[in-house]
């Protein structure tokens, strides 16, 4: 390996274990700060430790060919030494500070939301539902008014229908009965006017004639 590739794989080795001692200490104080991200931290752990072997690996294959020695792990190493006795605790900090204007800005975000939005659909519905039920008393006071005197006069009507019945009905059953004798009395009567005279009758005329 020349000099120069092996300066440049030191300082980048020492800068990658720098940068993934920054991203793993990011992300593990989101983890802290947003509690529904610890249901996924064995997820996103596989992911760091992916995303860091393809990150090393990438640089390796720009400085040395993807050459990988033990001398690698040890830049990795010492980069990360550098970092943590130097920018941890400021990169942990503001990390959690970022997190938590985040925080805020969403929240505010969605306090807009509920207020512009949904508070005002909220109150439409809870309009609507007084108004239902300020009519659905009203017609409960309205009611007896209402339908009461129309059952009374349906009652009457029914009662009054009964009594023409009653007093109409036997007049009606003794005028059809007296129709009906007379009728058959006019048709007997009839009937022997237009039926012609038997023989018998004839001679016994003769015989009082002579």
């Amino acid at each position: 390996m020349e000099l120069q590739a092996q300066y440049a794989t030191a300082i980048l080795m020492s800068v990658a274990g720098a940068t993934l001692g920054a991203v793993y200490d990011m992300y593990r104080t989101c983890i802290k700060e947003w509690r529904f991200l610890r249901i996924y931290s064995s997820l996103l752990d596989l992911s760091f430790w992916g995303f860091a072997v393809l990150f090393v690996f990438t640089l390796l294959l720009g400085a040395n060919d993807g050459d990988v020695r033990i001398v690698v792990f040890v830049l990795l190493s010492l980069g990360w030494l550098v970092y943590y006795y130097t920018a941890h605790a400021l990169v942990v900090a503001s990390t959690r500070l970022v997190v938590r204007v985040l925080y805020q800005v969403i929240r505010f975000i969605y306090r807009m939301f509920v207020i512009v939005f949904v508070m005002p659909l909220v109150y439409v519905f809870k309009v609507f539902v007084y108004v239902l039920h300020v009519l659905d008393g009203v017609l409960l006071m309205v009611e007896p008014i209402i339908v009461w005197p129309v059952i009374k006069t349906g009652d009457g009507l029914l009662l009054t229908n009964r009594g023409i019945q009653k007093i109409v009905l036997p007049w009606w059953k003794k005028g059809k009965d007296n129709g009906m004798r007379m009728a058959n009395q006019y048709k007997t009567i009839i009937v022997g006017w237009l039926q012609p005279s038997r023989p018998n009758d004839e001679d016994r005329d003769d015989e009082d004639e002579t």
